[in-house]
């Protein structure tokens, strides 16, 4: 198995005329507009991508810590190809504003008298980034969505090539819902879109007649387990990709396998398909009152635990995990309510799914959370009584694990015996 860094350096060396634009490409430079080029492509400025990898200033395309190494590889091995390395980048745009709750970004890949490619960005390492995805649940459109439809349509005006539009994860969602809403003189400009694992619309997003030329245009891919791209998706018309990993570690592009110069593709596993039938039952099931007032208390639970960006539940869990626990004593009764509620819906949803346990096991490993939670809130306000009391040890285990006769610790009890 070769991933996309391993293809840029087997078939770099190839131009567009020896391998045309395929799959692999979209999700190639979906990946590299990641980077944050806000300190190397300037305003209105035209600039090759191995003209960018000299500039003073690069090392802050890779802030984004989680990723940072294998950013590099990719970068370095593309700017030095023939394929990549004197493609065009143009029309950077990278917004994040947490007062508005926007995080969008974009950038134009041009390969002269080929074809452009508009990658739109999916999800930074920014709080505002994650909280706008949450608003995705309830609100359409979100303002990520105007300013790609808005981008989009610059572009069109700008460009006379043929031009393909695609992204990840929620760049993925951008880029389906600007081709989506083009004017039909500007939609017939669209050679392609692509959506790596990029998740659906809530009802009445896409209209019946846009819905008909996406499916005309649109390749969505998604891994076996995949679980952003399965959200609120409609079509079964998916490109299934093998790929490393579990569950979420399945999401990141640099475990999708190729084999010569497509996705190796594989089938939907079982558990993807019905968490995504049991998580949409679950958002279906709620009113978008109670969607607004959840995720406004995840998010105020983040602002005062003094959570700005996605790495800090990287590097500082534990210290995550205490600040908001205190923060979450200043939470009204009736919220804390709803947050029960919520989780409670959630399994009730998903309780027929192999992964998901029975209501009565959620229940009880939720009431030792809570549990747990308290008695961290009791360690940060120093309480004697519970912290060195008779509950001591038994009362900061982990949620579960307090007794040896407990099904999960017994299973894996089983495993070491045999």
């Amino acid at each position: 198995m070769i991933n996309i860094t391993d293809y840029v350096r087997k078939y770099g060396n190839r131009s567009l005329d020896d391998l045309p634009f395929g799959e692999v490409d979209s999700l190639i430079l979906s990946q590299l507009s990641y980077l944050k080029f806000d300190s190397v492509i300037f305003i209105d400025e035209t600039v090759t991508l191995r003209q960018i990898s000299r500039r003073p200033g690069i090392d802050d395309a890779f802030l984004d810590k989680r990723y940072e190494k294998i950013n590099r590889e990719l970068f370095q091995a593309a700017s030095e190809s023939v394929r990549y390395g004197n493609m065009y980048l143009k029309n950077y745009v990278n917004i994040v504003d947490p007062k508005k709750e926007i995080q969008f970004c974009a950038v134009t890949f041009l390969f002269p008298g080929k074809l452009a490619y508009v990658a739109f960005r999916g999800t930074d390492d920014s709080i505002t980034g994650w909280k706008e995805d949450f608003n995705m649940v309830y609100e359409s459109p979100v303002p990520a969505q105007l300013h790609a439809l808005s981008y989009l349509n610059n572009i069109v005006d700008r460009l006379g090539s043929v031009i393909y539009v695609g992204g990840h994860s929620k760049g993925g969602n951008l880029a389906v819902y600007s081709c989506a809403k083009l004017s039909d003189e500007k939609k017939s400009k669209i050679k392609r879109i692509y959506s790596h694992d990029g998740p659906g619309f809530t009802s009445g997003t896409i209209t019946d007649i846009e819905k008909a030329f996406v499916r005309k245009h649109l390749r969505k891919s998604v891994p076996a387990s995949s679980i952003v791209g399965m959200l609120l998706t409609e079509t079964d018309d998916l490109d299934v990709v093998e790929c490393k990993g579990v569950a979420l570690m399945q999401h990141n592009p640099f475990n999708w396998a190729i084999s010569d110069h497509r996705f190796k593709r594989d089938k939907l596993r079982k558990r993807a398909s019905m968490q995504d039938e049991s998580i949409n039952r679950w958002l279906i099931s709620m009113s978008e009152d109670e969607l607004k007032v959840f995720v406004k208390t995840v998010f105020e639970l983040f602002d005062k635990a003094g959570v700005t960006n996605v790495n800090e539940f990287y590097y500082n869990l534990g210290d995550v995990i205490l600040r908001m626990a205190k923060a979450a004593d200043n939470i009204d009764e009736d919220r804390k309510q709803l947050m029960h509620a919520f989780l409670r819906q959630l399994v009730i949803s998903g309780r027929k799914t192999p992964f998901e346990g029975t209501v009565s096991e959620f229940l009880r490993l939720h009431k030792d959370f809570s549990e747990f939670i308290r008695n961290l809130q009791d360690r940060i306000n120093g309480n004697p009584d519970r912290i060195n009391g008779k509950q001591g040890r038994k009362a900061i285990a982990a949620p579960g694990r307090s007794a040896r006769s407990k099904a999960g610790v017994r299973g894996i009890q089983d495993k070491k015996d045999t």
